[in-house]
C-alpha cells in the first residue's frame, strides 16, 4: 500500500508506540499538522535524514507543531546513520510501506 503521508488513524488507540522511517520533508510536515490535533496519541519515534527534517523545520508553522508534539511527549525526532531506500510506518499490528521515487 502506498500513502503520501501516514494518517493519524493508522496508528492504534492503544499504547503501542509507532515507528516512521524515512518520510520526505513534506511528509513529515503532513504527520505533523494531522497529529498536533490528536491529544491522546500514541508515541511516534520519527526516523528522518537530516537534510528532510531540516527542510520540514523550515516552515515556522510545521517547526511548532513537531516542538508541540515533541512537548506532549507524542513524537521523538531522530536523524539516521544509514541510508533507507524507502518509507515505513510500522506497529506491532501493521506496516506501510513505499517506495522513494526520484
Amino acid at each position: 500500500m502506498i500513502k503520501q503521508h501516514i494518517s493519524t488513524q493508522m496508528i492504534p488507540e492503544r499504547d503501542e508506540p509507532a515507528l516512521y522511517i524515512n518520510p520526505r520533508s513534506e511528509q513529515i510536515a503532513a504527520f505533523a499538522e494531522e497529529a498536533v490535533t490528536v491529544e491522546d496519541q500514541p508515541k511516534v519515534r520519527l526516523h528522518a535524514d537530516s537534510d528532510e527534517i531540516k527542510d520540514a523545520l523550515s516552515s515556522f508553522l510545521t517547526a511548532s507543531k513537531i516542538a508541540e508534539l515533541i512537548h506532549r511527549e507524542q513524537l521523538s525526532l531522530r536523524t539516521l546513520t544509514k541510508p533507507v531506500q524507502n518509507t515505513i510506518f510500522t506497529t506491532k499490528s501493521e506496516t506501510v510501506g513505499s517506495s522513494h521515487r526520484s
